[in-house]
């Protein structure tokens, strides 16, 4: 009786999990195709010990569990392995793409495109061929994209597919190109048949393959006359053009200046519109195109704007009427506060220094962040212009605030009067109040000042550093301070080092086993530690009853003043990430943040200022990176936090670098169109 009342709940749990197991990207084509099934993770141990077994990165002891009986046991440890990547265990995954099991062979094709170890050529094809499941055949495509095997790459490119598979035929020749730049004509053609004859979606992943070819640099001038073609022959809203665009400005042509134009004026998606601003730019020397461009500055899609601020600030061929004219527009008031640093950049680059210096004295008191956000554009503006100003900035009641203008401050560092920025820096560690950030800025401070300053030098001032910060009971910034001492190489360290091991923070524990490991390793093997410092954090414990409480698709909701940004998450396939982000949001720590990174046509991003007491590693997930999907910013493999980075168009490039989490469900018009130092006012998880 007491066994099948067990079967009986777990019967009722698995199938109130799947309930909601259609939700994530379950309108969203393509994407959909791949999507995981839910295997009750929150409420099998056996499962989460696969999963702590990811997290230690160790491969053969996943092996057992590719011959489990249970298909979800095989299934969720091949899912493991996309995580691990290690090609040690390739064949096993080999093996597994034969299973009886559709969910096991679609998690065993997704581990083998993210393990780096090259598959034997015709293996994966012939699998394909043999394949009957959909689903299956896609993923297996993708992994053939990134194996990097010529002929099989060849052999997929001549295949003539079902529109649901165009799309991943179209990602296939995208990863051989990024990841082992594999291009061959075929391919070319295969990819201009699929914007030609596709289905929306395929033509868009076809289109990003020339996108692909010109972050590559590889430009072809006859590929560029056949895309112009192509270009004049479609619509205005073929999701194509903006990845046809930004190959054909890569060998500019007098004559398409009227194209650019055109996409520019009248795209019929924002997108469109601000890629075609961008790459107006190529085409500055003209005077209608300077005109155009001045003009967008005070563009009312902010993303428009942008693209014109950067096109404009390397202008190299601006008039006096062009440089009367940007000042009128900032005179007028009509620019958001986001476009006046490059403005004031081009203008001060041009020799209007006074103009510029006269343009932040008007800026009033109150106006802290647009004053922060003006100064921080100007790359060689004079220190003593600033020096003031800079001091009240760093010392600000406002974080957002303090961190632009520590980052700003370091980033001068590695040049002249750098003696007269550090005073403002030692200034900030003795009074500021943001303890938080104090981590951010000692490694922005230490990792500027190494050309300019001696090893000498450094190791005095960070020792200082230390002292002081573990009298404040700052210890996340004295264990930074125990990384920076470890990249000198000082034996005469060890001792401070040996004795930290045994110290009752765990943070400065770590650092100092951290900075033993670092001042042992040779010169050229050693990391960019002021990049990848949360290596040496500690990692976060998954809490599944937690994650029972909240169930597979909670949803995480941001409030602004524009309106609501909600995104649904997958809390089985990012445990770790999902788990840290609910902790901070319950705490309170995402209440009040800024969104204080937007790239154009790439991402949004916000999180907390500082580091995070913990580090999350890297949760490879079968999310595609689809516009509006969500990923967790990190500093490094295994380096993620706190901080949300949404994609305003898709980024297989990024696949299987970073953890991809959810999707946004509400508010991605939101996403796009808002403004780099958008508040969040508040946040909330919505359990499912």
């Amino acid at each position: 009786m007491r066994i099948f009342f067990s079967i009986l709940l777990i019967t009722g749990i698995i199938s109130a999990c799947s309930s909601r197991d259609e939700n994530i990207l379950s309108e969203r084509k393509p994407g959909s195709l791949l999507k995981r099934k839910s295997d009750s993770l929150f409420y099998r141990p056996e499962l989460q010990e696969i999963v702590k077994i990811q997290n230690l990165r160790d491969a053969e002891a996943l092996v057992p569990y590719f011959y489990d009986i249970d298909p979800s046991v095989r299934a969720r440890a091949a899912f493991a392995m996309a995580s691990v990547q290690d090609s040690t265990v390739k064949d096993h995954l080999i093996n597994l793409l034969k299973d009886n099991n559709e969910d096991v062979r679609l998690d065993a094709a997704f581990a083998v495109r993210q393990n780096l170890g090259k598959v034997e050529p015709g293996i994966l094809v012939n699998l394909l061929l043999k394949e009957n499941s959909l689903r299956v055949k896609a993923m297996i495509l993708t992994a053939i994209g990134f194996n990097g095997n010529y002929s099989d790459y060849e052999d997929v490119m001549k295949m003539d597919l079902p529109d649901l598979l165009e799309h991943y035929q179209a990602l296939c020749a995208i990863y051989s190109l990024e990841n082992n730049v594999i291009v061959s004509d075929e391919g070319i053609n295969k990819m201009l048949e699929i914007i030609d004859t596709g289905t929306p979606n395929s033509k868009e992943a076809a289109a990003y393959f020339f996108l692909s070819l010109r972050r590559n640099n590889i430009v072809k001038e006859e590929l560029v006359v056949r895309l112009r073609d192509k270009i004049n022959k479609k619509s205005l809203d073929d999701m194509a053009i903006p990845f046809l665009l930004s190959y054909v400005s890569s060998y500019p042509m007098p004559s398409d200046t009227s194209i650019y134009l055109k996409f520019s004026r009248h795209g019929k998606d924002l997108r469109t519109r601000s890629i075609a601003t961008e790459h107006l730019g190529f085409y500055s020397q003209y005077p209608i195109v300077r005109q155009e461009l001045i003009h967008n500055l005070a563009h009312e899609e902010f993303q428009v704007a942008l693209a014109a601020s950067y096109a404009v600030s390397d202008c190299m061929s601006l008039s006096n009427g062009d440089l009367g004219s940007i000042k009128d527009i900032l005179s007028s008031g009509s620019v958001s506060f986001n476009i006046v640093p490059y403005a004031l950049n081009s203008l001060y680059n041009y020799g209007e220094e006074d103009w510029v210096s006269d343009y932040l004295e008007r800026i009033s008191p109150e106006g802290e962040l647009e004053l922060a956000v003006a100064i921080s554009g100007l790359e060689n503006i004079d220190v003593d212009k600033i020096r003031s100003k800079a001091a009240r900035l760093l010392m600000s009641d406002n974080r957002q605030v303090s961190l632009i203008m520590l980052e700003y401050l370091s980033s001068r560092l590695n040049g002249e009067r750098s003696t007269d920025i550090l005073e403002l820096f030692n200034n900030f560690f003795l009074n500021s109040p943001h303890i938080r950030i104090k981590s951010d800025a000692i490694l922005s401070v230490a990792h500027n000042m190494k050309s300019q300053f001696s090893d000498d030098f450094r190791k005095k001032l960070f020792l200082q550093y230390y002292t002081l910060f573990r009298s404040q009971g700052d210890y996340q910034s004295a264990a930074m301070c125990l990384i920076v001492l470890g990249d000198l190489q000082d034996e005469s360290l060890k001792p401070l080092f040996k004795n930290s091991l045994a110290d009752s923070s765990q943070l400065i524990s770590l650092s100092s086993a951290g900075a033993q490991e670092i001042l042992s390793m040779a010169r050229n093997d050693r990391i960019d530690v002021y990049r990848n410092e949360m290596l040496y954090s500690p990692t976060l414990n998954i809490d599944w009853d937690l994650l029972a409480k909240y169930g597979r698709f909670p949803r995480f909701r941001f409030r602004t003043r524009q309106g609501d940004i909600l995104i649904e998450v997958d809390a089985e396939q990012a445990p770790m990430g999902v788990q840290n982000l609910i902790e901070h949001i319950n705490s309170g720590l995402m209440d009040s943040i800024y969104i204080y990174r937007i790239e154009l046509n790439h991402v949004t991003q916000f999180g907390t200022p500082g580091h995070s007491r913990f580090r999350v590693l890297n949760e490879i997930t079968r999310i595609p990176k689809y516009e509006a999907s969500c990923g967790i910013g990190h500093l490094g493999k295994d380096t993620g936090s706190q901080h949300i980075a949404i994609a305003h168009l898709m980024r297989p490039h990024n696949e299987g670098k970073y953890t991809t989490f959810g999707i946004v469900i509400e508010g991605q018009e939101l996403v796009r169109s808002v403004e780099r130092y958008e508040l969040i006012i508040s946040s909330n998880v919505i359990p499912q």
